[in-house]
């Protein structure tokens, strides 16, 4: 169940969990807490390596330090919590509480965006592709593709989304390559100046936007000769042939 995307999201150098145990009245009480956090779908297997703190109070908390190196690092992880009373009885494993939660503190990965075929003025009379690499710890989510006008970003069409690309770790070869499609019936019908706007969002809801201005000339340049006599002080073609 990945219905918690988005809401359960740690994006900060330290966390604390925090929770509570309970007893019947008139029971022993509570002696200690214990709990272990692993990397989401991983079994807990028959000897689990529990971390157990004691306490005195039904309420239980702890901090955790978040990042590369750190005690958790990015990725989507699950934490189990267990309790003992002081008369050393135990939770039962199919009451264990548990939590899914993901920690993402960097947005999605766009890199290496560029237009084919290649063009030093990004000038295009026909179709045209965008490419690059896209990927994300956490996996992507959506990637959206826009096309907007250069002179007010107003949008041209409606967006579309680009399904398959899922990546966690940087791809071998480009996973988008999106083709452009210009003309009477493509997504770009006049020539002008365009944005393509390339929007990427991970599985917890980060983005990250990367934009590429084109302009599209369909037209052919008119050619047009002066009329017979003089063009800016010379003989015109017509006039030094004769």
């Amino acid at each position: 169940d990945s219905s918690y995307k988005g809401i359960m999201a740690i994006n900060k150098e330290e966390f604390t969990f925090a929770g509570t145990t309970t007893e019947e009245e008139g029971e022993s009480g509570v002696a200690s807490y214990s709990y272990i956090i692993l990397p989401e779908g991983t079994e807990l297997g028959e000897n689990p390596e529990w971390t157990t703190v004691d306490s005195t109070t039904t309420n239980w908390s702890f901090k955790k330090t978040i990042g590369k190196g750190k005690e958790l690092a990015e990725g989507s992880w699950t934490i189990y919590v267990k309790a003992t009373d002081k008369a050393g009885n135990e939770t039962p494993k199919e009451n264990y509480s548990s939590v899914n939660f993901d920690i993402d503190k960097a947005a999605p990965v766009v890199k290496e965006v560029a237009l084919s075929p290649s063009s030093q003025t990004s000038t295009y009379s026909a179709n045209f592709s965008i490419n690059g690499k896209i990927y994300d710890t956490n996996g992507i989510d959506t990637v959206t593709i826009s096309i907007l006008k250069a002179s007010d970003n107003t949008p041209v069409g409606e967006s579309w989304n680009i399904t398959g690309i899922t990546a966690n770790s940087v791809p071998e070869s480009n996973n988008l390559d999106e083709e452009i499609s210009v003309g009477e019936n493509g997504r770009i019908t006049a020539d002008g100046k365009y944005v393509v706007k390339v929007s990427v969002k991970d599985k917890v809801g980060k983005e990250t936007v990367v934009t590429k201005n084109v302009t599209v000339d369909r037209d052919a340049p008119t050619v047009q000769i002066a009329p017979y006599g003089t063009l800016n002080g010379h003989k015109n073609l017509i006039n030094s042939l004769t």
